[in-house]
């Protein structure tokens, strides 16, 4: 087996994508999967953007996704709690416009607002 670039691999004359390249969860029009714990924040990857946050106390995570100069979500996505690596909250959303910002996730815990800048949960 041959590596090629990009996490596409060639057997003979067959060529086959990493497993990691694949969505496994859908909401909407966006799917999405785990993702990859570094670096941290937002990551322009091939296929979609990479996001990655710590938090030591956070007892969950959700993406809130904002296109230019729209005052509302276009989308807020709870992050699994499969999608969780020790203290770090990972996915990758596939096919994302570049042009859509993202600020970072929300998290839900029980904050100290000396330390942490998220907000509570429910």
């Amino acid at each position: 087996m041959l590596r090629t670039p990009r996490g596409r691999h060639r057997k003979g004359n067959k060529e086959m994508r990493r497993i990691d390249t694949y969505p496994t969860h859908q909401m909407g029009e966006l799917s999405y999967r785990a993702g990859q714990v570094f670096p941290f924040g937002a990551s322009l990857m091939e296929n979609g953007v990479n996001f990655s946050v710590y938090s030591k106390d956070a007892t969950g995570c959700t993406l809130v996704l904002y296109h230019h100069s729209q005052p509302d979500p276009f989308a807020e996505i709870p992050f699994p709690k499969s999608f969780r690596i020790g203290n770090v909250f990972t996915m990758l959303v596939f096919g994302l416009n570049i042009d859509t910002k993202h600020p970072p996730p929300g998290t839900a815990g029980s904050p100290n607002p000396e330390r942490h800048s998220f907000r509570p949960g429910p």
